[in-house]
C-alpha cells in the first residue's frame, strides 16, 4: 500500500514538473516578465522537484527489490 501511495505522489509530482517546465520558458511572456528573482526562485523549485522525483524513484524501486528478495526467501 505504501508503495502505491509513493507511485501516486511521484505520477502527481511528474505532473506538476511538467507544468512548470512548460512555464519556464523563454517563449512564455508570463515567465518573461517575471523578476530575476521569482525566476530564480522557479528554478530552485524545479531543481528540488526534479531531486525529490529522483529520491522517490529510487525508494520505490528499493521497495520492490525488498518484496522480490523476501518472496525468494
Amino acid at each position: 500500500a505504501h508503495i502505491l501511495r509513493m507511485e501516486e505522489e511521484m505520477k502527481e509530482l511528474v505532473t506538476r514538473l511538467e507544468a512548470l517546465f512548460s512555464f519556464i520558458d523563454v517563449d512564455n511572456p508570463i515567465y518573461m516578465g517575471l523578476s530575476t528573482m521569482q525566476k530564480d526562485l522557479l528554478s530552485i523549485q524545479c531543481d528540488a522537484m526534479t531531486a525529490y522525483n529522483k529520491i522517490l524513484h529510487v525508494r520505490i524501486e528499493n521497495e520492490y527489490n525488498i518484496l522480490e528478495a523476501s518472496s525468494k526467501e
